[in-house]
């Protein structure tokens, strides 16, 4: 970070977006801000100086770390106030600061993250968690989905696509008419409105499913639950055929299996 004088009296280490921070406050533009840290030592470094250095009628609050989901990683944050206040009474901006996810701990999050990313693993393990599937399902039919014969290294390509751009695949189409499938998890619209019904969701159109990951994933997600309970089946090909021919059809789609099968196996290693 480089040295920025906030004002006359102040000389501190401190980004841009801090020094203004602290400005917006001391010209009476709010009462209240926040100063995101990457490092707990840096934080601490930042909160002895303001401490020192602040004028009269501002106030300083070491905060707890917060984690930011869209970078998906911890900060360290210290909140200056116009007032002075308690940790309880400063406010919350709850789109920001949140606590990890504790699916983010877990093992199948870890696996999944090391081929997909962090974007697309979090949400196959969140929406898993969430309807009560095999995390490991889910992501061997976008595996499927998305490669000719689920192997190894089709899903290291795969992986380095959505890590590198989550929305890699939004615009792949198979088929044509209605029942062409779309989108990272190739769902077709008469699914789509299945899915739809059963989430009870009004707002969601298909477009936005079909153009966002985590929608797609999500509702990916809702619809294999839904197959297996109307089946009473969880065995892993009778998931992989219904998600693929529909849970009505006589047809077998046997390479189809064998793709999330192989997948399967490769990414539960």
């Amino acid at each position: 970070m480089s040295q920025i004088e906030v004002n006359t009296e102040l000389n501190l280490k401190l980004s841009k977006a801090a020094k203004e921070v602290i400005k917006s406050i001391l010209e009476g533009e709010k009462k209240y801000g926040e100063l995101w840290f990457g490092s707990e030592s840096g934080r601490n470094k930042a909160y002895e100086e303001l401490k020192r250095k602040l004028p009269e009628g501002l106030y300083v609050i070491k905060q707890k770390k917060a984690w930011d989901e869209k970078e998906n990683r911890e900060y360290f944050v210290i909140s200056i106030s116009a007032r002075r206040s308690t940790k309880s009474e400063v406010p919350v901006i709850k789109t920001q600061e949140v606590s990890k996810p504790e699916y983010k701990e877990s093992e199948e999050y870890k696996k999944l993250a090391r081929y997909f990313g962090s974007t697309i693993a979090g949400a196959i393990v969140k929406y898993s968690e969430q309807y009560h599937i095999d995390p490991f399902v889910l992501a061997s039919i976008m595996v499927a989905e998305n490669s000719a014969k689920g192997s190894k290294e089709e899903i290291e390509i795969i992986g380095r696509r959505l890590k590198k751009n989550p929305n890699y695949y939004n615009e792949r189409t198979a088929g044509e008419g209605e029942k062409a499938s779309r989108g990272l998890m190739q769902i077709t619209e008469p699914t789509y409105e299945t899915i739809k019904m059963l989430l009870g969701d009004k707002k969601t159109s298909y477009k936005d499913v079909i153009n966002n990951p985590e929608l797609s994933i999500k509702y990916a997600a809702k619809y294999v639950s839904y197959l297996m309970k109307i089946g009473e089946e969880s065995s892993i090909e009778k998931i992989a055929a219904a998600y693929n021919a529909g849970p009505n059809s006589k047809y077998i789609p046997k390479e189809y299996i064998e793709k999330v099968k192989n997948a399967y196996k490769i990414l539960t290693q």
